[in-house]
Parts: C-alpha cells; structure tokens; sequence
C-alpha cells in the first residue's frame, strides 16, 4: 500500500511521554474531583486515565496507524532525518 514508517526508539518514547502526560492530566482531575465529592466524575477521570495506559504498549503496527491518523507525516522528510540522524547535531 503505502509507506510504512520504521518505528524508532525515540518515537515510542515520544508516544510514552505524550500518553503519560494525559495519564496525568486525567489522575490529577480524578483528585480533584474527589477532594471536592464528586465521585461519579471522578470515576469517569479514572476510567479515562486507565484508557489512556492501556496504549501505552501498543504495537508498532498499530502505533503507525494512530500516528497517520493523527497527521503525523506519511513519508520520511530527508533533509529531517539527516538532521536527526543520531549524531547529537539536531534534536528538537
């Protein structure tokens, strides 16, 4: 069909991050809405946040699909990966 991207490293560890910034973002409001008894939608928070670290593992196969869903670019840009070629001349 059409490009698959090899997965790297530092891709899923950008995926780890940005996942477990929502975790956080939906335990934080958990907390919240627990200190001030509002035990439904704290659930609902915590349900949300145990969603989120459900994906945390995902596959690569299936990481790929979520990153092209997401418009994360389909094929690999030269000039970006000669920038981002491991050497330490470029990591944004």
């Amino acid at each position: 069909m059409g490009y698959e991207p090899k997965l790297t490293e530092r891709e899923r560890g950008i995926w780890r991050m940005a996942l477990t910034l929502a975790n956080n973002i939906c335990v934080r409001e958990s907390d919240r809405m627990n200190a001030d008894d509002y035990t439904a939608e704290a659930q609902t928070a915590a349900d949300c946040a145990k969603a989120i670290r459900d994906w945390l593992d995902t596959d690569d196969e299936h990481l790929a699909r979520m990153l092209r869903d997401a418009g994360v670019r389909e094929y690999p840009d030269p000039i970006c990966e000669a920038l981002n070629s491991g050497n330490g001349s470029y990591r944004p």
